[in-house]
């Protein structure tokens, strides 16, 4: 059975935990436990293959710098999480994909972006199309959803399985390696 370990990252109180809880033990935390880092193991099926996902839910600080960079290194996948309430939320994934690429040194990276809390659509912050111009300029997925409503959480997963498949085979080309994006938000 294929194993991938998937890191799940945001910014504080954007939904991770609950993310991650709503997709492995189907149910909503209401409450917040802050997180150094937990690990969380299912079985899937996507398309007709059988694979044991491991999932990280990691936490958003500095202070644990080598932490992160062993997390990230070892991870197959990243569901970069922000809030649709939070502008700053969204632009914190940017250093993390920063972040992200460094450590992977030139690898390619799958990577799926999550806008959590769609059920809170009367305080967004964050536009769509904001968010899928971004996906797009990452070449990357991108869906809303809500941990609260159970509302694409699945989906996310298995767009993000399928990006892990697509990296493991495709060689990372010397024109892609080398490609450099600049993002202006």
């Amino acid at each position: 059975m294929t194993e991938y370990r998937v890191v799940v990252i945001g910014a504080p109180y954007v939904g991770k935990s609950s993310f991650i809880i709503r997709y492995v033990q189907r149910f909503f935390a209401h409450s917040y436990d802050p997180t150094i880092e937990d690990l969380y193991r299912k079985q899937i099926e996507v398309d007709n293959e059988n694979l044991l996902l491991t999932i990280i839910d990691t936490i958003a600080q500095d202070s644990y710098t080598i932490l992160r960079d062993k997390t990230y290194r070892s991870g197959h996948g990243f569901v970069m999480i922000y809030s649709i309430t939070s502008e700053a939320s969204l632009e914190e994934l940017f250093v993390s994909r920063e972040q992200i690429e460094r450590v992977k040194e030139g690898e390619r990276i799958a990577m799926v972006i999550a806008g959590n809390k769609s059920d809170l659509e009367t305080e967004r912050k964050v536009s769509l199309t904001k968010v899928q111009q971004i996906a797009s300029q990452w070449e990357c997925p991108f869906l809303e959803v809500s941990a609260k409503l159970d509302i694409n959480i699945d989906e996310v997963i298995i767009s993000l399985v399928r990006e892990i498949k697509k990296c493991t085979q495709q060689p990372l080309t010397e024109t892609r390696k080398n490609k450099k994006k600049c993002i202006i938000l």
